[in-house]
């Protein structure tokens, strides 16, 4: 049943977990405390997740009627499982044995949460079927729950909240064209489409859904251009998109650099660069990109932080075990089991990998 179901779960990952580098000039502004959500977001991205949740904490009060302070409250636990997925994903390239997932955070909080974020946008549409924050916010919603039902193999669930997440979404986008947040969400969903293989294309009639690789390329790369929220999103998007489903190496990095100029302070760019440079085998590159992945890591959440910090460690000490480096290895291994609250399959692993180096002794 998973292997069957997995391909949901890439068609329903819309990500709205967004940010822009800078605020919107005062002509752009499309949404009910913007400026304080792209605070927010930022914090999220650089995983400043308790910094973020006072921000949407306060966005709530300020704008009581509004459907976006819960929406970002929810987009915050979201987040934190994404953390969790890429740090597996991450892990999974230096482990001897691939990690399992954990479970999704606080998923009865995010479904709660969700939900009355669905029922304000609700009552604002049946006032204003063309509202666009109310369309966006409910789009998002229901993408968040299918991205949530997916992960935890929920796969019923996960496809009726993905139809319901796809056809606000296309609603945004056909009422909106010129809107770049009303793209990244058509962009995801469009380019998953396109890469289904034939026997999976029953989803694409069951989701009433269109689309191809080709044009959910165009549409990230439009949201990009002109998106307020969904800026840093889409090249997050297309950057990930390039490395892991296209094997486009040289794009990847480009869009690596672009996340790098628009959000520097946060991990996004190094993660493509390893990752990348991993696959191309440039064991010099991927040393560097994973050193300089570390002072981004000084003032995240204390539990992000007891995660990535000892991984990056261990990333650095195989790197270094690979260039026959026992020493320097041995170090970067020691740094990463004096990190005490790591994660206990880690520490196994690298545990493992510190017993199993060769001794001075023996490689005379």
């Amino acid at each position: 049943m998973g292997t069957i179901f997995r391909p949901v779960l890439a068609l329903l990952a819309a990500a709205w977990l967004a940010v822009a580098a800078h605020p919107a000039c005062a002509a752009d502004i499309l949404f009910s405390g913007q400026d304080d959500i792209l605070r927010g977001l930022d914090a999220s991205y650089r995983l400043r997740f308790s910094e973020a949740r006072s921000i949407f904490s306060k966005l709530t009060a300020d704008h009581p009627a509004s459907p976006a302070g819960l929406f970002y409250t929810a987009a915050i636990d979201s987040g934190m499982t994404e953390s969790d997925a890429r740090w597996r994903l991450m892990a999974n390239l230096y482990v001897s044995s691939p990690l399992a997932k954990r479970d999704v955070r606080k998923p009865e909080e995010l479904t709660r949460n969700l939900n009355i974020v669905i029922e304000r946008c609700k009552t604002i549409l049946r006032k204003n079927p063309d509202d666009f924050e109310a369309l966006f916010y409910m789009a998002g919603s229901y993408a968040f729950l299918a991205r949530m039902e997916g992960y935890r193999s929920n796969w019923l669930s996960a496809m009726y909240n993905g139809k319901k997440a796809t056809g606000y979404f296309d609603e945004l986008y056909t009422r909106y064209p010129d809107r770049g947040d009303a793209l990244i969400g058509p962009a995801v969903y469009k380019y998953h489409v396109g890469r289904l293989p034939k026997p999976m294309q029953w989803l694409v009639w069951f989701l009433g859904l269109s689309g191809s690789r080709e044009e959910g390329l165009r549409l990230a790369e439009r949201a990009h251009e002109r998106a307020i929220l969904s800026k840093v999103e889409a090249a997050d998007f297309l950057a990930r998109t390039y490395w892991q489903y296209e094997s486009d190496y040289s794009r990847a990095l480009q869009w690596a650099e672009v996340l790098d100029r628009e959000m520097p302070q946060a991990p996004l760019a190094g993660f493509v660069r390893l990752v990348t440079y991993h696959n191309l085998g440039d064991i010099e590159k991927e040393e560097s990109a994973a050193k300089t992945l570390l002072p981004l890591l000084e003032g995240i959440e204390p539990e992000a932080k007891a995660d990535w910090e000892p991984l990056m460690f261990f990333a650095i000490g195989t790197v270094a075990e690979r260039k026959g480096e026992t020493a320097v290895a041995r170090g970067w291994y020691a740094k990463s089991l004096a990190v005490t609250k790591s994660d206990p399959r880690l520490r196994a692993e690298v545990t493992l990998r510190m017993k199993n180096l060769p001794t001075q002794a023996a490689r005379k």
